[in-house]
This record gives C-alpha cells, structure tokens and sequence, in this order.
C-alpha cells in the first residue's frame, strides 16, 4: 500500500467556498462518533504520478494555472490513470459514478466535503479485478428520485487489498459494501467510515474477506447478511443479525403445474456460455471437461454479454441477482435450481434488457414474518420469458413490470406463482401476460 497518510491536502479559500455546497443528509445518525478524516496537505505542482479533480470551475482554473494535471469529474481521471498513480478530488458534488477495472496501486483521495452523487441505475463505485486500491474520504450516495434504487454504493468484485477509509456510504437501495469474486481472498478493509440508509450495511460471497472496524452503522434495514454461515467475513464494534431458513427440500409442486423439459447444456467451449455451480466437487467436473466455472449466479451475469447463456446447476443459491443492459441472454437453471434471498430485497432485479430468457429457475425469500419486496422486479425491458419458473413467498409481488422510460413486457409461461400478496403487476404502460401459468395462495391475483 502506498504511504498515504504522510500526504495532506491544504484547502484553499476557493476549497473553503467549495466546502459551502450542501451535501444531503438522509437520516438523522450518531454523527459525533464518525472518525474524522486527518487533514490533508496536496503535494507540489508537477509532483510525479499525482492527478487531481476539481469539479468547481473557479477551482479547477486555479489549479490549472498552478500547473497541476486537473480534470473536471474523477472518471476522467480514472481513464488517465496509471498504475501507482495518486487522485486527489477536491470539494464538491461529483455527479457520477466511478468505475474501476484492472487497476494496481490506484489512490483515490477525497477532500473534505467531496461527494458521490450516482443515478439510482448504477453502483456507485464498482471495483473490478483490482489490487491494492485506496479510497480515502469520498463520501457517496444514490439520488433521491421517483424510480427505486436497486444498486449499491461500493461493489468489490474479484479484488485483493482494498482500503476503503473515512468515506461515508449511504442512500442505496440495496448493499453499502458488497464484495464478490470467485473464490480469490480479497482483503477488503473497510475503516472508520459511516454506512447507514441502506437496505444491507455490507455482505461478502464465500472465499472472501471483509473486515469492518471502527465503523459507525445506523438506519440500515439489516447491518450484515449471513444466510450459511460459511462467511469469513469480521465486523468489529457491530451486532449481527441472523437469519432462519426454511428446509425447502420438503416442498412438493402441485401435480397440475408443467414440468419443464430437460435443458440441454451446450458443449464445453461454446461462446458466451457460462457454469455456475455451487458444489466444489461437482464444479470440478465440469472445470475438467473444459467449461467456464462460476460458484455465484451473480459473477457469471457480471462477467456475461448480450448473447451469452448462464447455466445453473442444481442446488440452493443464496443469493439476489441483478440483470441489466442485457440483450438475447438466457438463464437457465437444472431441475431443483433455486435461488434465496433475504427479506429486504427482490430476488430477480432487471433493467434495460430486451429477449431476456429465465427457464427453470425458482426462487422464493427466506422465510419471516417482515418481508415487503418481490420475487421478480423488471424495469424497461422488452420480450422477457419466464418459462418453468416457481415464484412464492414474497411479501409484495410475484412480477412487478415497470416501464418508466422504455416499453416494458413479460410473459410468464408455464410458471407457479403462490403464497405472494398478488401474483403479478403492470405499471407506467407495462403488459404482464400469463400463459399456462398456475395461480394459487396469494392474497390477489393483481395489484
């Protein structure tokens, strides 16, 4: 890791102003017990491999004439980065979001007052096959707007050795700090920063590591989610919260719901097809026989195109999954392939996908008397086949179709829609159509 903290910014009177801005607060927290970031003293001009952002015009024009590297908004700089390279961000709103792939020894170092301000369609910082990454005081958050978030402040995914510091993390309709991989030991540190006004605090896959410590966490639905137990996960100074699961191996299906034929698996080596499976053993097999293996449905989307196929082999996936900007995908899941969330949250997020195909894959909320959100959520998205799918125990809906900006259309073939409060819903010009689909135990059809 770089040495940092020997580095200090010195904020300027035009900084000074800069701090002014309003920044928005959600929800009333212990912010007295928030460590406060050290102040920070901003290197010489020409100082080698420093970059810095000013999204202030009277600011940036100021260090520009001093003969600093300034851009106007931190994906710039990102873009021009190199490996090793230090970004300095300057006071301000930064609306966008800030997306990090294969980067090493990367530093991002925020000012004091300097925020984060992403569309509710996107993380907020989404880090990707990287290595020893900082991020110093950078406060984020999602808009406050008419359309649900369904995304995260930061996402972590496939990295090792990451330090995240004295950011303030809030405002996300989903995960605070989500960390994902295959299986590769991240090393993901997350200190003395707020997360709070989030529907998850932070959560980690198997094989990975996140350490929280002298963080201050609030008004989040639930801190930490550990739905098996096999989470390597450490948090220090905050309470857990654990969670029951039923034994789904006792359901049986009702005689009259269609049972789906077999889904034939290309051959190893086809393009834009991906494994999942979450049995080591069983995953080995198919490894040796050559195909792409992933132990997450939710890796296998990230690392998937349009036109690509993810399939699923049998098995209990704890898990939520998002789809978006996707165009003809399939997801298609083995006989008994089902697929758990928490109570907080839709199983199946989709957005912007057209000739989107999920076959044969069920998925149900763990049980509890407090859910509120649905099985399938599917925003602005054309020609999406569910086919063999059961959908059951939410506490909203089964299929909730939005179309705020796009046409938006579902079919839902062949499914077994029970125990939802309704079965389906259509909104903002939406069309859900059921097509031999069986109906039972929810308190209404529609909504």
């Amino acid at each position: 890791m770089p040495e940092l903290r020997k580095m200090m910014i010195m904020l300027t009177t035009a900084a000074a102003l800069a701090l002014a801005l309003a920044v928005p607060v959600f929800a009333d927290g212990p912010m007295e017990e928030v460590p406060a970031a050290p102040e920070l003293i901003l290197p010489p001009p020409g100082t080698d491999a420093t970059i810095l952002v000013a999204g202030h015009p009277g600011r940036y024009d100021e260090l520009k004439a001093a003969g600093y590297r300034v851009y106007p908004d931190i994906s710039q700089a990102i873009a021009r980065a190199d490996d090793g390279d230090t970004i300095f961000v300057t006071a301000w709103i930064y609306e966008e979001y800030m997306y990090i792939e294969d980067r090493h020894g990367l530093s991002i170092i925020g000012e004091e007052g300097v925020l984060v301000e992403a569309d509710n369609d996107n993380d907020v910082c989404f880090l990707i096959e990287c290595t020893e990454i900082i991020i110093h005081n950078i406060d984020m958050v999602h808009k406050v707007g008419e359309s649900p978030c369904l995304h995260n402040c930061i996402v972590v995914w496939d990295c090792q050795d990451v330090l995240i510091e004295y950011c303030d993390l809030s405002g996300c309709g989903y995960i605070g700090v989500e960390v994902l991989g295959n299986g590769a030991p991240d090393n993901i540190h997350v200190l003395n920063c707020a997360i709070h006004d989030c529907e998850e605090a932070f959560y980690d896959v198997p094989g990975n590591t996140i350490i929280m410590e002298g963080n201050v966490l609030w008004n989040n639905s639930i801190e930490y989610w550990d739905p098996t137990g096999w989470n390597e996960g450490e948090m220090f100074g905050s309470e857990r919260q654990p969670h029951d699961y039923v034994d789904y191996t006792e359901w049986t299906v009702p005689d009259d719901v269609p049972k789906p034929p077999a889904f034939e698996l290309p051959p190893p080596g086809t393009e834009g097809l991906r494994v999942v499976c979450g049995d080591e053993m069983e995953a080995d097999l198919y490894e040796v026989e050559g195909y792409e293996i992933y132990y997450h449905i939710q890796n296998a989307i990230y690392a998937s195109s349009s036109g690509d196929t993810v399939y699923v082999v049998q098995g209990i996936y704890f898990e939520n999954i998002e789809l978006t900007d996707l165009k003809d995908f399939t997801l298609a899941g083995e006989e008994l392939t089902l697929l758990v969330s928490d109570l907080f949250s839709d199983v199946v997020s989709v957005n912007n996908c057209d000739n989107l195909r999920i076959y044969n894959i069920d998925v149900v909320h763990e049980w509890g008397d407090d859910c509120s959100q649905n099985c399938y959520v599917i925003f602005d998205s054309e020609d999406v086949v569910l086919e063999y799918c059961d959908i059951s125990g939410c506490g909203f809906i089964g299929i909730w179709a939005w179309g705020f900006d796009e046409p938006c259309s579902v079919q839902a073939r062949y499914c077994y829609i029970h125990d939802c409060e309704a079965a389906y819903s259509a909104e903002s010009g939406a069309s859900v159509r059921m097509f031999g689909t069986v109906i039972r135990d929810c308190v209404s059809q529609t909504w």
